[in-house]
């Protein structure tokens, strides 16, 4: 427990609290060995609670697992303030791009470089966010070239086989065709 509480204050993160019942985890069993307790917790930074003022924490009821789910709700005016700038998503297909995890690695080797201790995961996860947007826009560029060159390649083969791919498959099916009725 307190490596957790000094992941929290490394963090910067606070408990968002709750309503309702406080307990999230039960061992359920229905004799004097009934143990429960509070081990899951929504938490944030500070700045995001005081942008998002109106927010509270239910603990809901638990169907399939011996911990209870917990929903965050937080008001429409602070969602409006995050909307204002872009979100980042990380693309699944980055992964298959080597020059992906050396963008990552520069900003993890930046970050020890500027001596940064303990690690604000905050600032180290908009670095990234912001490289890989400036190295996916760049590959951006990159991408729509040999999509445009391999489309003319694909255009000059289909005009070295004489005619376009429908015009083949509508030739054959009208042979397949003289061939089935020939056999009938």
């Amino acid at each position: 427990m307190e490596r957790f509480r000094s992941a929290l204050e490394k963090g910067n993160l606070s408990d968002l609290g709750w309503r309702g019942n406080k307990f999230t985890w039960s061992n359920k069993h229905e004799d004097d060995t009934f143990t429960k307790e509070r081990l899951d917790r929504a938490v944030a930074i500070p700045r995001w609670a005081h942008l998002h003022k109106d927010y509270w924490v239910e603990v809901l009821a638990g169907r399939c697992s011996d911990h209870r789910p917990l929903l965050l709700f937080s008001s429409k005016k602070g969602r409006n303030i995050w909307r204002s700038k872009k979100v980042f998503r990380y693309e699944a297909g980055w992964a298959k791009d080597e020059e992906c995890e050396g963008v990552i690695r520069r900003e993890w080797d930046r970050r020890e470089e500027r001596g940064e201790q303990p690690i604000n995961f905050m600032n180290l996860l908009d670095n990234c966010s912001k490289a890989l947007g400036m190295w996916n826009n760049q590959n951006k560029v990159n991408r729509v070239k040999v999509i445009k060159e391999k489309q003319n390649t694909l255009r000059s083969y289909k005009m070295m086989r004489g005619g376009t791919t429908q015009q083949r498959l509508k030739g054959c099916k009208e042979r397949l065709g003289v061939c089935w009725r020939r056999k009938t």
